[in-house]
C-alpha cells in the first residue's frame, strides 16, 4: 500500500516536474542551471529520492515503530525487569538510527552528480565531433574527474553509516 503511493506520487511529480520544465521560455534554458544535463539529472534523481523516502523508508519506519512498541508491550507484561532493561539501551539503538537515517537521506538530497550528467549528456550529443577530434579519453577522463569528489563523499558517507549501523 505504501509502495503504490509512493509510485503514484513519484509518478504525479516527474509529470508535473516535466511540465513545469517544457512551459519555461526560451531564456530560460540560457542559465547553466538549466541545461539539459542538469534538469535531466533532476528529473530523475529528484523524483527517485522522493520515492525511496517515502516508499520503502517509510515503510521500514513504520514496521520498525509498530515492533518496538508491540516488542516493548509483550516484554512489560511478561516480564517487566528485562523490558526495563531493553527501555533503557533503546535511547542508544535509537541515536544509531537516526544516525544512519540522517546520513543515507543527507546524501541523497544532495545534487553531486549534476555537473558530471549535464557533462555526459552534452558529450553524448556531440559524440560525432568528440570522436572526430579524437577527445574520447581526454572527456572519459574528464567525467571520472567530476565523479570523484562525490565518490570521496559517498565512501566517508559509508563508514559513518557502517558506525550507524552497528549501534542499531
Amino acid at each position: 500500500l505504501i509502495t503504490r503511493a509512493s509510485e503514484a506520487l513519484t509518478y504525479r511529480l516527474r509529470k508535473d516536474a516535466y511540465h513545469i520544465v517544457i512551459s519555461q521560455e526560451a531564456s530560460w534554458y540560457d542559465a547553466p542551471e538549466h541545461s539539459k544535463g542538469v534538469l535531466t539529472t533532476r528529473l530523475a534523481e529528484d523524483a527517485s529520492a522522493v520515492r525511496g523516502l517515502l516508499g520503502e523508508r517509510f515503510g521500514v519506519f513504520v514496521t520498525s515503530a509498530a515492533t518496538i512498541v508491540g516488542g516493548l508491550g509483550v516484554a512489560f507484561y511478561f516480564c517487566w525487569s528485562v523490558a526495563l532493561v531493553v527501555l533503557g539501551c533503546f535511547p542508544v539503538v535509537a541515536i544509531g538510527g537516526a544516525a544512519q537515517f540522517k546520513m543515507v537521506t543527507g546524501f541523497a538530497s544532495e545534487k553531486h552528480f549534476e555537473d558530471a550528467g549535464k557533462f555526459a549528456v552534452d558529450v553524448v550529443e556531440n559524440v560525432r565531433s568528440v570522436a572526430a577530434l579524437g577527445r574520447l579519453n581526454s572527456f572519459v577522463q574528464q567525467y571520472t574527474d567530476m565523479l570523484a569528489a562525490p565518490s570521496r563523499k559517498m565512501h566517508k558517507t559509508a563508514h559513518v553509516q557502517g558506525l550507524a549501523f552497528g549501534f542499531t
